[in-house]
């Protein structure tokens, strides 16, 4: 039997990875250039403005930790009869859910996690009976049984969840490269770069304190 292996992963670091650079250039604070004219630049540290900036980084969390909570259910899916297996996935769709329909599938994952734990307590015994053996054929045909089903389920329900951390992305990506477009106005700044292509700035520069404090409001 092949369990259920697939885990969930938090792809990316959002701001790290997008900030400034998802819509390019055009993101960047910048004036039409003038002749023999200085340019006042600003520095933003992204990973700084990635890892503190609060509200995204909860809001990521939440999902993380609910895409979590999926995993280590689907694999309870992979042991259950057919019909247990139809209401697993009725249910595990469901948002919000009531509370009994939160307790029938809790119940449901109960279930095929103990199947899973006999099955694995089955398969290490050197010497079985006739009546384990049969067991470990059930076992078995649940598990083969549920293969397709399990892969499209996993599909869909990730699937979702990969459309909502993108669209949560895409949310506080924009709200912060509105707040430095604001803060570099304000300042004066004519263009903002990544402090991490610079080789030396001066600390007076760098507007990433600035962004996060009207982030963090």
């Amino acid at each position: 039997m092949k369990l259920h292996t697939q885990k969930w992963n938090l792809t990316g670091k959002l701001l790290g990875a997008l900030m400034l650079g998802t819509i390019g250039s055009a993101a960047l604070v910048s004036a039409p250039p003038v002749q023999a004219q200085a340019v006042t630049v600003g520095t933003l540290d992204e990973d700084k403005l990635a890892d503190d900036y609060k509200v995204y980084k909860t809001a990521l969390d939440e999902i993380e930790a609910r895409a979590k909570s999926i995993d280590s259910k689907l694999e309870a899916r992979e042991l259950l009869s057919t019909d247990e297996g139809k209401k697993f996935d009725a249910l595990i769709v469901q948002t919000p859910r009531s509370a009994p329909d939160d307790a029938a599938l809790n119940a449901l994952v109960k279930t095929g996690a103990d199947r899973r734990a006999e099955y694995l307590a089955l398969i290490a015994k050197s010497n079985r009976n006739a009546d384990e053996e049969a067991k470990i054929k059930t076992f078995l045909g649940y598990s083969q049984g549920n293969d397709a089903d399990l892969r499209a389920l996993s599909n869909k329900v990730f699937g979702a969840i990969k459309t909502e951390q993108e669209a949560t992305e895409k949310k506080y990506t924009d709200q912060a490269n509105n707040v430095i477009a604001e803060v570099a106005k304000k300042k004066g700044i004519k263009l903002v770069v990544r402090k991490r292509a610079l080789v030396w700035s001066d600390d007076a520069v760098d507007i990433t304190k600035d962004v996060l404090a009207v982030l963090n409001k």
